[in-house]
């Protein structure tokens, strides 16, 4: 995807509302995070998803309230009226698309065009609510480090596979497991190579952490120190 086609997407998702940040940089990489994913899903501009960023005790309060757990968890997803059905996939091709994946004739087609229909997609376009607590994925990264990602993988993997719930997937059963995990290994994979070219040095080092930004300075460094400076910095492995 190229570094234009993501910066014009930036504000494409209008109905994408990212609650609860409270720096600046955080909030424009977590919206971009999210923004990324709806456009890789090829997902209609008019979505409605809301990311909501919650304490401990008002996760614990949600996860009681609409779970019966009383306990805390890093995210919950809320799936809208419209996650998880096909026809809001149908409803945007028979409005917006071209008809190629509908064996439709074309005076059929158009009488889908319909007032009827677009109240229908309206409705699907609800996408739900996002619930995640950065303190509780800090937390646990930092009481359980060799048994989770470390921080910033981790929180893009919580991104992910609540993103994918609020699309209705889900992993009651195992071949809905396997399938979840193949889609949030692609994702994830799609979204970082598009974000690494399309975000800014703050964003990206407010997403990735601390080992993109040694890996990049180091990087920039060996491109412009001398190799007497390098090996002084980094050592004779250089």
């Amino acid at each position: 995807m190229r570094r234009s086609c993501i910066l014009q997407q930036r504000n494409a998702y209008q109905w994408l509302q990212i609650h609860g940040t409270q720096h600046s940089a955080v909030h424009s990489a977590v919206e971009l995070y999210f923004t990324a994913m709806m456009h890789i899903m090829k997902l209609p501009i008019d979505c409605e998803l809301h990311v909501r960023m919650v304490g401990m005790s008002e996760m614990r309060q949600m996860h009681w309230e609409r779970k019966g757990q009383d306990r805390v968890t890093d995210v919950l997803t809320f799936p809208g009226s419209g996650s998880g059905t096909s026809e809001i996939y149908a409803a945007n091709e028979l409005l917006f698309g071209d008809g190629g994946e509908f064996d439709l004739d074309d005076d059929l087609q158009e009488s889908q065009r319909n007032f009827t229909t677009v109240s229908a997609r309206n409705e699907l376009l609800d996408l739900g609510d996002i619930y995640i607590c950065p303190k509780y994925i800090k937390a646990r990264c930092r009481r359980f480090p060799n048994r989770n990602l470390k921080l910033p993988d981790y929180a893009q993997a919580a991104y992910v596979h609540a993103f994918l719930h609020a699309l209705g997937y889900d992993h009651k059963l195992e071949e809905e497991f396997l399938e979840m995990t193949v889609c949030e290994k692609w994702l994830a994979r799609n979204v970082t190579r598009s974000l690494e070219r399309s975000l800014s040095f703050e964003e990206r080092s407010t997403l990735f952490g601390n080992q993109w930004l040694a890996r990049n300075v180091t990087r920039s460094l060996e491109r412009t120190m001398s190799f007497e400076e390098r090996s002084t910095l980094f050592g004779n492995l250089l």
